[in-house]
């Protein structure tokens, strides 16, 4: 498996480049084993200068947090923007569906993998975990004011459809193949279009009529 994702450019600060090497480690190692010590042994800087830029193991676990969350914000926004900019009635259902296909792909594995390893930070780490579950918590209100009041509900039981699908491929259970995903998919999306959340951008034939598949690349 490769981290080149994590890579920064060779001109980026110092803190950067300990982050994106952190990130590596947990990913090979497990998060429970970062320490300063071995973070700046994989570095080549002494423990003193890791200190430096993160004073605590927590200080450098809460950089860790918001760089991911920084990361989420970042993946989601991508889909989202050309939802919104095409005028979709539920941007955010279809921006989830393009980014869970892209999550699935094989050069994809680093993030997954350090993922998986935040959420075993788990419960008794709450002051960690607190921004990943501001993030979910901030993605479902904004799907639930793009549609009506009487859907709400069914919008966000659709995303937690997809993110159990988000959550077995970073523990590794996912037992469908990847058609039967597809079948999954094509499901939430027809289950949104037949209660009355539109899949079509503004302007766009209403789904009998287009030539496209739900699951294709005009939601």
């Amino acid at each position: 498996m490769t981290t080149a994702l994590f890579s920064v450019d060779s001109d980026a600060p110092v803190r950067d480049k300990l982050l994106a090497k952190a990130k590596e480690f947990i990913v090979e190692n497990g998060i429970q084993n970062l320490s300063h010590e071995r973070l700046a042994k994989a570095c080549g800087i002494s423990k003193g200068a890791c200190l430096h830029y993160f004073p605590s193991k927590a200080a450098l676990w809460d950089k860790l947090i918001e760089d991911f969350v920084a990361h989420l914000d970042s993946q989601f926004n991508k889909h989202l923007q050309h939802y919104e900019d095409a005028g979709a009635e539920n941007p955010v259902l279809c921006a989830y569906r393009d980014w869970f296909n892209e999550f699935r792909a094989n050069d994809y594995e680093p993030w997954r993998n350090l993922g998986y390893q935040f959420m075993t930070l788990g419960s008794d780490k709450e002051e960690f975990v607190a921004p990943l579950r501001e993030w979910y918590q901030k993605l479902y209100k904004r799907a639930m004011e793009s549609v009506p009041e009487k859907d709400k509900w069914m919008v966000v039981m659709l995303l937690m459809t997809f993110d159990h699908m988000f959550i077995m491929r970073k523990l590794g259970y996912h037992a469908l193949s990847r058609d039967e995903e597809d079948h999954v998919i094509d499901t939430i999306m027809k289950t949104a279009a037949e209660n009355g959340l539109s899949m079509q951008s503004a302007g766009s034939p209403p789904i009998e009529e287009s030539s496209q598949s739900i699951s294709g690349s005009g939601c």
